[in-house]
C-alpha cells in the first residue's frame, strides 16, 4: 500500500504534467476572464444594490424620527412627563416601531416604550455605538439589528427650553427610534440581489462549459 506522502506525490506530479498542456492553460485563462467580464460588474451592481437599500432605510427611519419628535415637541416644551411616557407608549403601538426611548447624554433612560428599562443606563449595553455627549454638532446614529435600525436623533436645548433648562445649544437628551425596515420593498430588494448573484453564477458556468465544449470540438475536428 502506498503512503499519505506517495499518494500526495502522485497527485502533485499529475496536477504538474497537467498545468503544462495547452487544455489547462485555456481553462484557468478562461476562467480568470470570466470572473474579470462577469464577476466585477456584478459585484459592483450588488455594491450599488445595498448602497440603495441603505440610504433608502435611512432616509425612510429618519423621516420616522422627524415624525416621533414633532409629536413630543410640545409636551416637551412644557416639561410634562406624563404625557410625554404617554405618547411614547402610544406611538410604540404602531407595527413598525419596535421601540421608542428618550435617554440623557449620560446614558439614563428617562421615557421608553418598555417601562422595566425607565432609570436603567444605556451605557452598559456594550453593542451601541451612543452619540459622544462632548460633541456640540448635530450627529445621527444609525445601528442594524436584523430587521431593525436604531437611530438615535439628539435634542439640544433650545431658546424655549430655557425657563427649564441652561446653556441653550448644548446637548440634553437622545431620542433613540428603532424601525422595523422588513417589508414589501425590502423583500423586493432581497430578491434581486439573490437572482443578481445566482444569475451571475449560472452565467459563468454556462460559459464556461460552452467556450470548453467548443474548444474539445476545435480539437476533434482536426
Amino acid at each position: 500500500m502506498k503512503s499519505k506522502n506517495g499518494y500526495l506525490g502522485h497527485f502533485l506530479s499529475s496536477l504538474l504534467r497537467s498545468s503544462r498542456t495547452l487544455k489547462f492553460r485555456l481553462n484557468v485563462f478562461i476562467t480568470a476572464m470570466l470572473i474579470l467580464v462577469v464577476g466585477i460588474p456584478v459585484y459592483l451592481l450588488v455594491h450599488y444594490i445595498d448602497q440603495f437599500r441603505h440610504e433608502f432605510a435611512t432616509n425612510m427611519i429618519e423621516t420616522t424620527t422627524h415624525t416621533v419628535y414633532q409629536g413630543l415637541y410640545d409636551d416637551l416644551l412644557k416639561n410634562d412627563s406624563a404625557s410625554i411616557q404617554a405618547k411614547v407608549e402610544l406611538m410604540s403601538l404602531n407595527p413598525n416601531l419596535e421601540l421608542l426611548r428618550i435617554y440623557r447624554p449620560n446614558g439614563d433612560v428617562v421615557f421608553s416604550s418598555r417601562k422595566s428599562e425607565i432609570g436603567t443606563n444605556l451605557f452598559h449595553n456594550k453593542v451601541h455605538d451612543f452619540i459622544n455627549p462632548e460633541s456640540k454638532e448635530d450627529q445621527e446614529t444609525f445601528i442594524q439589528f436584523g430587521e431593525y435600525y436604531s437611530h438615535h436623533h439628539p435634542i439640544f436645548v433650545q431658546k424655549e427650553c430655557t425657563p427649564c433648562h441652561k446653556n441653550p445649544g448644548s446637548l440634553i437628551a437622545i431620542l433613540d427610534v428603532h424601525v422595523g425596515v422588513y417589508n414589501t420593498s425590502d423583500y423586493i430588494y432581497k430578491t434581486i440581489r439573490q437572482f443578481t448573484i445566482f444569475g451571475s453564477i449560472f452565467i459563468v458556468v454556462l460559459l464556461w462549459t460552452l467556450l470548453n465544449y467548443m474548444y474539445e470540438g476545435q480539437i476533434e475536428s482536426r
